[in-house]
């Protein structure tokens, strides 16, 4: 993963806690949601607004064509062309600051220790999962499995379907503030400063990887990497195979809140007004161009300033 450009543009939202992107939209939220343009960087509608307490959001995301937020004690289902509130699910007596969506599915984690699985369309809902002794910061969904993150420095695993708790991971010294997961593996960022790899059938603690020099706030996984946003203002990219950190970009003058990563772009938040979006090529990318390259009998040394730029010394 290569990044080739940098840009951010201005939320206008004094410390944006979450953001989400995907391919058309990217969203941020403090205590309004604000929805982008990702291609103009322009807000696309009204800033959805419905927080007449003024309660921080603390996570948002993009489900079935709506926008899905939490904060203290409910979720809320947004339409996003009528920028109008649709449903209100009650429930959680506390934050909450774990949001997850599948299929028709709402999974929602808050400081009260539980774990609520709703059905969006009815709002109604169909399972509370108690076990962890903390708060629960971030819930993950792959395949039946759920997975969640806590104060209690644990990561469960849950069966979605039946509600039953199928294993607890311990070995961070801090709070687990992210968790991601993949088929075979599941990754956590945590307040000890570091990321953790575990086999996701077996629990088994794979890597532990160091680098960061404060709180790991985020984690995300795509194409065989790991990006993690962090407290001491930096994000991250790890090769998953070797541990190793092959990038770090400073790009930011305050803790990173939140890192998502979509087809070819990096963006994250944090305390700042400012969303930063970094554009990248990966590998597989670059091996293609190379061969294309190669195929139209391009000179040598045109091949070697392009790996030059890569950072990869043909002549050595």
């Amino acid at each position: 993963m290569h990044i080739i450009s940098s840009s951010e543009f201005n939320t206008q939202q004094c410390g944006d806690k979450t953001v989400y992107a995907n391919e058309q939209f990217v969203v941020t939220a403090t205590n309004t949601i604000k929805i982008w343009d990702i291609n103009t960087n322009k807000q696309v509608n009204k800033t959805l607004n419905g927080n007449s307490s003024g309660c921080t959001v603390h996570k948002v995301i993009v489900h079935n064509n709506h926008v899905i937020s939490c904060e203290y004690g409910v979720i809320k289902i947004w339409d996003i062309k009528s920028s109008s509130c649709i449903k209100i699910l009650n429930g959680h007596s506390s934050d909450v600051t774990a949001l997850f969506a599948i299929n028709n599915i709402i999974i929602s984690g808050c400081w009260h220790k539980t774990i609520k699985i709703w059905d969006m369309t009815t709002g109604i809902c169909l399972k509370t999962l108690s076990g962890h002794t903390n708060r629960v910061h971030s819930v993950f969904v792959v395949n039946n499995t759920l997975i969640s993150g806590s104060s209690d420095k644990t990561i469960k695993i849950w069966n979605i379907e039946t509600g039953e708790l199928t294993n607890t991971l311990t070995g961070h010294s801090g709070w687990v503030c992210s968790v991601f997961a993949t088929n075979d593996i599941i990754v956590s960022g945590s307040r000890d400063n570091t990321i953790k790899i575990w086999d996701i059938t077996s629990g088994n603690l794979i890597k532990t990887l160091n680098g960061h020099e404060s709180y790991v706030c985020s984690v995300f996984v795509k194409n065989g990497m790991i990006i993690s946003g962090s407290k001491d203002k930096t994000i991250k990219i790890w090769h998953i195979d070797s541990g190793k950190c092959v990038n770090t970009l400073n790009c930011h003058n305050s803790t990173v809140n939140d890192v998502v990563v979509t087809k070819n772009r990096i963006i994250s938040c944090s305390n700042e007004k400012y969303i930063k979006i970094h554009e990248y090529i990966t590998n597989e990318q670059i091996f293609t161009a190379l061969m294309c390259i190669w195929k139209l009998n391009y000179p040598n040394e045109i091949i070697h300033e392009i790996f030059k730029w890569l950072g990869i010394d043909t002549y050595a």
